[in-house]
């Protein structure tokens, strides 16, 4: 089967559950936060909407503050006690509004539980949904993988931010090109200063 092309005009990010509480023992939790950065900013610049939940954030906290400062302040964020997001009326009435849009890209966490259902439930609703592996965590690795598995096998096409961006773009001399370029090179600049960081830790 052919992989379905992302097209930006017709694509939204879901941001689900980067809260406080949840955030801290995420696997590979910087080179995830990093990439996920990346990839907001680059949808403020290529004008993707954006939709946050927040799972029970009165236990779990909000969104990340640094996360909320590279979204549009009127995305809406929709608080939720179901694990998909497409259990919640709000999120539903949100995502269908009167968008034609019909393509989903899902980043955040955890990957096996609330990403896997909410994808599955967009995929059975009739979306072209698109995971980027390098924008979605879990606590412990197994997981990690076996959520991504699972939403494939459900029907989501996994991807990667540069993957997805790229393709977004299309060509190099789109003048949205250099500013999202900057943001590639600035998260890899510090995903390689944070591998440093590890490798001379390892030596002592």
């Amino acid at each position: 089967m052919n992989a379905v092309k992302s097209r930006v005009q017709d694509s939204t990010l879901i941001l689900v559950d980067v809260q406080e509480k949840l955030v801290p023992p995420l696997w590979q939790k910087r080179r995830f936060l990093l990439h996920l950065e990346c990839l907001l900013r680059a949808c403020r610049v290529l004008e993707v909407p954006i939709l946050v939940t927040e799972q029970y954030p009165k236990g779990l906290g909000s969104t990340l503050e640094h996360l909320k400062g590279l979204i549009d302040p009127e995305a809406p964020v929709i608080e939720k006690v179901h694990f998909s997001a497409w259990g919640t009326k709000s999120f539903r009435e949100s995502l269908l509004g009167s968008s034609s849009r019909r393509q989903v890209i899902l980043s955040g966490i955890e990957s096996h539980i609330c990403v896997l259902q909410t994808a599955r439930d967009l995929v059975g609703a009739g979306f072209d949904v698109h995971l980027p592996v390098d924008a979605v965590t879990s606590r412990h690795a197994s997981d990690y993988r076996v959520g991504c598995d699972q939403a494939k096998e459900c029907g989501a096409w996994l991807t990667t931010v540069e993957t997805l961006l790229f393709g977004w773009l299309q060509r190099g001399d789109d003048p949205r090109f250099r500013p999202i370029q900057e943001f590639i090179k600035s998260k890899d600049r510090q995903l390689m200063d944070a591998d440093e960081s590890l490798n001379e830790s390892a030596l002592l």
